[in-house]
């Protein structure tokens, strides 16, 4: 019978496997990287998130995506009230009004791009107020 040697880094040692089962607090099978850039991905990734994950920093950032999701709502519907409520009173001024529309999800890209980016690299970076609900609901 042949013994074969585990595998060897280059430097000789044999190599480390890569599991997320060496992160405290993290769940077998997923990368808590990927679960903090996974809850970004809408308020469901969130929830997933949330609901599935027990490292502490994934179950924050999907809270928080959460949060961040739903708060764009209201700032949506009041954008929309502000638009009639302009264009009824005065005219065409009032249609230039649709050009916050574009901003404002060019701003909210923006911060879910942030968002994103220290979800994936675990960073406890909090919005205001948001964050601070998040880490509430994050906890056991």
């Amino acid at each position: 019978m042949e013994h074969h040697a585990p595998h060897a880094n280059a430097a000789g040692s044999p190599a480390a496997e890569n599991t997320s089962q060496d992160t405290p607090g993290s769940s077998p099978g997923l990368d808590p990287r990927i679960g903090g850039l996974l809850a970004y991905f809408t308020w469901v990734g969130g929830l997933i998130m949330l609901l599935t994950q027990k490292h502490p920093e994934v179950r924050f950032h999907g809270a928080q995506s959460i949060l961040f999701n739903i708060a764009l709502i209201p700032i949506y519907v009041l954008l929309f009230m502000v638009e009639v409520l302009l264009t009824s009173a005065f005219g065409l001024f009032g249609l230039l009004t649709w050009l916050l529309f574009p901003a404002v999800g060019l701003a909210a890209f923006a911060v879910w791009l942030l968002l994103a980016f220290r979800g994936y690299n675990l960073a406890h970076f909090k919005l205001p107020v948001l964050g601070d609900i998040a880490e509430t609901w994050a906890k056991y």
